[in-house]
């Protein structure tokens, strides 16, 4: 944990760029934000010392609805405190492993928004070789890309995320953790503070096939209603629902290549490096025995 003067020197450092971040939404919901803030005090297991800006993502991941909120917001810490030493205690954008993340994996948000404004993401294998693939820093880096997203870029009803399967292979899984993988599952389900409208599975091989009726079994069955998988040689069916102009040119859009735009979330990830110290010092400040029985849950 840091210590409490060096905590206020990080948040001045982060307070002029606070001040710009969703400025919008917190005008809006003022109210209800007021109600949730006062709710979240009573709540041992939520950082005493959460922002507004942090609260009214909760809020807008589930349409404004303070009680889904409620629910939502318990549920993040809860699972966070489980899988805390392998995704969130280290979330140093410029560690060698998060580096090496970017070099093995394809990772972006697309500049432009569906018709019903949602953000999409595209991510896949940069490199199919699974000895160069980290299965928990790659996770690691997604939560803090989506954080970046949701931060610097601004608040969306939804995100579709486009995923191409292309070289996924059983060794891509470290099944030896299989109960860690579980967690992360249903952290991503049930506590991310997006919301995930749509999920387009692209190139996905026999292997591939039998991977997901491994882990569809873990899956909700609101997620599951939600994944689109894509066959055949073209993406035709892909195209039906995303329209070609909103794709980058490796998958047959007018973007223009991909590159571009995975080092512009790079860039956007790299520049919150001070706030996700606050974020994991906020963590830290809950007491012990919070902490012990978050863990049980």
């Amino acid at each position: 944990m840091i210590s409490t003067r060096d905590e206020m020197l990080l948040y001045e450092k982060c307070r002029k760029f606070l001040q710009t971040v969703h400025t919008k939404e917190i005008k809006e919901h003022h109210s209800k934000l007021e109600d949730f803030k006062q709710w979240c005090q009573t709540q041992e297991e939520i950082p005493p010392t959460i922002t507004v800006q942090q609260l009214v993502e909760f809020l807008n991941a589930v349409d404004y609805n303070l009680e889904k909120a409620q629910e939502l917001i318990l549920a993040h810490y809860r699972l966070k405190m489980q899988i805390a030493d392998i995704l969130f205690n280290q979330r140093d954008p410029f560690h060698s492993d998060v580096q090496n993340v970017w070099t093995v994996i394809k990772l972006a948000t697309l500049p432009k928004l569906t018709q019903q404004g949602f953000r999409i993401v595209f991510t896949g294998l940069a490199n199919t070789n699974p000895k160069r693939f980290n299965f928990f820093a790659t996770f690691r880096l997604f939560t803090m890309a989506m954080e970046a997203s949701m931060m610097v870029e601004g608040l969306f009803p939804g995100y579709a995320v486009i995923g191409d399967a292309s070289g996924l292979t059983f060794h891509h899984i470290p099944f030896s953790s299989f109960g860690t993988v579980k967690k992360i599952l249903q952290y991503v389900q049930y506590g991310l503070p997006i919301s995930v409208k749509a999920i387009h599975v692209l190139n996905l091989s026999k292997i591939g096939e039998r991977l997901y009726s491994l882990i569809r079994p873990l899956l909700n069955h609101e997620l599951v209603e939600m994944i689109y998988i894509h066959k055949g040689m073209t993406l035709d069916s892909l195209y039906q629902q995303i329209p070609k102009e909103l794709l980058p040119s490796e998958l047959g859009g007018s973007l223009g290549p991909f590159g571009p735009f995975q080092s512009n979330l790079k860039r956007k990830v790299e520049f919150l490096k001070d706030w996700y110290k606050i974020e994991i010092n906020q963590r830290q400040k809950l007491s012990s025995k919070e902490r012990r029985r978050s863990s049980k849950h």
